[in-house]
């Protein structure tokens, strides 16, 4: 990890540590000439305490979108090698009818199989 990410990372720890930790934050109706100077710095903190939240949200929901993106990936690639798995089975098929006798030539052998096979067993159950 680089320099720059760990940066990262602790930034974003501090963002989610301070929107589940934030106190609210109260405003008077009424205030002197100090408390607006500090009302002042106050209206910076809720704006950037604001910024703050709306980052984390988009880091949660960003969060959630990259994951829903390695689950597509995950069943395109499943789909994938089923496509080539039912392509090769297609081949073999194909290969193997293409070795196969016609049924032309292989069918009357059946039928004098069949006839025997039910001739054999219609004595035995008798």
């Amino acid at each position: 990890m680089t320099r720059g990410q760990t940066a990262t990372n602790k930034l974003w720890l501090v963002v989610l540590q301070t929107t589940t930790m934030m106190p609210a934050v109260a405003e008077d109706e009424q205030s002197s000439p100090e408390e607006s100077a500090s009302s002042a710095g106050s209206k910076e903190d809720e704006m950037n305490n604001k910024h703050v939240l709306r980052q984390a949200q988009l880091a949660r929901e960003l969060q959630q979108l990259n994951e829903m993106l390695a689950d597509k990936q995950q069943l395109a690639g499943q789909m994938m090698r089923s496509d080539e798995q039912l392509a090769s089975v297609k081949l073999q098929y194909e290969v193997s009818t293409k070795h196969t006798p016609s049924n032309s030539s292989i069918g009357p052998l059946i039928d004098v199989i069949t006839r025997y096979l039910w001739k054999t067993t219609s004595r035995k159950v008798v």
